[in-house]
């Protein structure tokens, strides 16, 4: 599929329709009138915020090489946690 095809399928409404859904305790279509509940399967389904976690870091000014070390060092640390 050519990314032109892609692009013009996101934009159609009917496509967003069919293939993109909302899940928040249950599943919903998108409409023009909002959300409307309905459990079939879909492409991509779009999670609220109470079914994910988001985290957020800043590091200081370092090259890529240290950065990759440091994040490799910091999953060692996370895994062994679990």
């Amino acid at each position: 599929m050519k990314i032109n095809d892609l692009i013009q399928m996101i934009k159609s409404k009917k496509w967003l329709r069919n293939h993109i859904g909302y899940f928040h305790e249950d599943l919903f279509d998108l409409s023009d009138n909002g959300f409307e509940s309905n459990n079939n399967a879909k492409k991509v389904i779009i999670v609220s915020r109470k079914y994910y976690q988001e985290s957020w870091a800043t590091y200081p000014s370092i090259n890529l090489k240290e950065l990759k070390e440091l994040l490799k060092l910091q999953k060692g640390i996370s895994d062994a946690d679990i």
